[in-house]
């Protein structure tokens, strides 16, 4: 489904940590896009948060111009805001999207695997239902995936979303490509103030006739550690921020007194 005459946009929610972004686009660069990096525009939101001060702030957002600067990606789109809302950064960067498929990727997941982004393309040149396929942040057995306290079975090709468990962790916010026509119709419906991928569920009346007709999974081998890494949780800890509220239904930063 991707070949040289194909455009593909990736999607990435960013704040000011550069130093994790960097890593996180590398890694993804290195390891999955490769030389498909030249025909990618990267559409990235960063939320001015994550900063000590003024004089912080405008270092670590010409850090994030040195780093985007420097990227091999056919086209960049950068939008700045200085509200701090992960779903209106989601909302705002998804609106963007006009490649049939797309990559959706948060700043702080570095992948450690190598992978190709044409072979989880082909899947969806197989499965016309196929509408979302994460790569991996939890170790596989043989034929078998957990995710969270979920089992997911192994098809041959990937570990494929059971029918049962579709709107409860069909989509995840985790390192992925998704088909755009999905998720557009999903984010037609949804409160652009509250978490994205919590309204992306079966109890969600909008989405879930979407979710029903839809497959989902997740690309990575049997009997293999996790391939992507959170290294954002770390970062929050030594630099006095956390998640505000409750973590699962996560919308904006807050500092630790």
């Amino acid at each position: 489904m991707l070949d040289k005459s194909d455009k593909l946009d990736i999607v990435c929610t960013a704040t000011l940590r550069p130093e994790l972004l960097e890593k996180t686009l590398q890694s993804h660069i290195d390891r999955l896009f490769g030389w498909y990096s030249g025909h990618c525009r990267l559409i990235i939101n960063v939320d001015l948060v994550g900063h000590k001060n003024e004089k912080d702030k405008t270092n670590r957002m010409n850090a994030i111009y040195d780093i985007v600067g420097t990227l091999p990606f056919k086209e960049i789109d950068l939008s700045i805001s200085d509200l701090c809302s992960f779903p209106r950064a989601f909302h705002r960067c998804i609106e963007k999207v006009n490649s049939p498929l797309f990559f959706y990727l948060e700043e702080d997941w570095e992948l450690t695997k190598i992978f190709s982004i044409e072979k989880m393309a082909s899947f969806f040149e197989k499965d016309l239902n196929l509408v979302h396929l994460r790569l991996s942040a939890f170790k596989s057995e043989t034929n078998l995936l957990k995710n969270w306290n979920k089992f997911i079975p192994w098809n041959g090709s990937y570990f494929e979303i059971p029918k049962d468990l579709k709107g409860v962790i069909g989509w995840a916010g985790h390192p992925s490509l998704n088909r755009t026509d999905f998720i557009k119709k999903c984010t037609a419906g949804m409160d652009k103030n509250k978490n994205p991928e919590k309204q992306m569920k079966g109890h969600n009346p909008w989405v879930k006739p979407l979710i029903d007709r839809s497959n989902f999974g997740v690309y990575h081998p049997p009997d293999t550690d996790a391939a992507v890494i959170d290294i954002g949780r770390k970062w929050m800890k030594n630099n006095g921020w956390r998640k505000k509220g409750v973590k699962a239904f996560f919308s904006t930063w807050e500092r630790i007194e």
